[in-house]
Formats: C-alpha cells, sequence, structure tokens
C-alpha cells in the first residue's frame, strides 16, 4: 500500500507546488477514522412485501406490537424478515432468519386480522474507517517536454464519499 501524502506548500492561489509534499503519519488517520466511525450509524430500513401472508418457519414467536416485533428483527443481525398481526387471535409477531419474505416464501396465513409481511433491507455497506468526505485539490502542471510547449495545464479533482462507492470528477480548468 502507497502512504498518504499531502501538500506541505501552496502558492498564493492555493495549487500545490512541486516537490512539496510529504508524508502523514498513521497516527493522524487512525485518529481521523476512529472519529468518522462514531459519525453516522446507517439505518436498516423495511420494505413491506405481502398482507394476510406468513412466510414459513419463523425463528422468533412473540405477542410483541408491530414496533416492538420491529426493533427485535432490527436488533437481531441474522432476522431477514418479520410479519405482524394486528387485531388478530394469532401470536402478533412472527420474525425469520431462514429468508427474506420473498413471493417464493410466502404462503396464505390462517390467521384472521391485519397481517403484513415485511424484508429487512441493509443499508449499504460502508468501509471501515470511512466517513462523510469532500476533497477538492487543484494541480498546475508544467506542460513543456524538451523545451516546446511552455503553457500550463490547470486540472481539478475532486471527490466526494460517504462509505462506498466512491464518486469523482476530473476536469480540466485551464490553460495558458
Amino acid at each position: 500500500a502507497s502512504a498518504k501524502w499531502c501538500a506541505t506548500e501552496t502558492d498564493a492561489n492555493g495549487h500545490y507546488i512541486g516537490g512539496k509534499w510529504g508524508h502523514c503519519n498513521d497516527a493522524c488517520f487512525a485518529e481521523e477514522s476512529k472519529a468518522g466511525e462514531e459519525e453516522e450509524v446507517a439505518q436498516v430500513t423495511y420494505s413491506k412485501v405481502g398482507a394476510g401472508v406468513s412466510c414459513g418457519e419463523e425463528s422468533y414467536r412473540s405477542k410483541d406490537s408491530p414496533e416492538q416485533c420491529q426493533e427485535w428483527c432490527t436488533q437481531n443481525e441474522d432476522c431477514k424478515a418479520f410479519v405482524t398481526f394486528e387485531d388478530s387471535p394469532c401470536d402478533s409477531c412472527l420474525a425469520f432468519t431462514d429468508n427474506d419474505c420473498s413471493m417464493e416464501y410466502q404462503k396464505a396465513s390462517n390467521c384472521t386480522g391485519q397481517i403484513s409481511a415485511y424484508k429487512k433491507i441493509l443499508p449499504p455497506e460502508k468501509k471501515k474507517g470511512m466517513r462523510k468526505e469532500e476533497c477538492t485539490a487543484t494541480f498546475t502542471y508544467k506542460n513543456c517536454k524538451d523545451g516546446q510547449d511552455d503553457r500550463d495545464i490547470t486540472v481539478g479533482f475532486s471527490a466526494a464519499f460517504e462509505g462506498y462507492p466512491l464518486t469523482y470528477t476530473i476536469e480540466q480548468l485551464g490553460g495558458d
């Protein structure tokens, strides 16, 4: 892996001066990563995938309210889906770890009442140590190969990321 570096000196316009750079030490990035991890916790969401159905063999059964049932599924890493039963003589919460309650697992429920099936939607995976960040850099290159061309070219690079994936743009800002 290559070491991270940054400009140690810039010109009056904030542009990097060639050769004026240094390596950042690992301790700096360790603290930055730690702070970024605490900054934001991605939220689990749910999509309603059925009504009046159950989804096979449940892993959890209770008389929990719909909100408690959802919370149980959120807190249980293995939970993939849950079904709630309101105004029903049946248990009010079933949760599933073997399937996500997609169409192939759904069967008409024998219970009465308002029955709703929900699939857990996990947030996009974040890379460890990454945090929401925007970076912009502008570089001016001396474009004179063998003395034939003395124009300077200014290139801008900007990147924004919050976890994965990284999006970036590169554009030529100007030239003499």
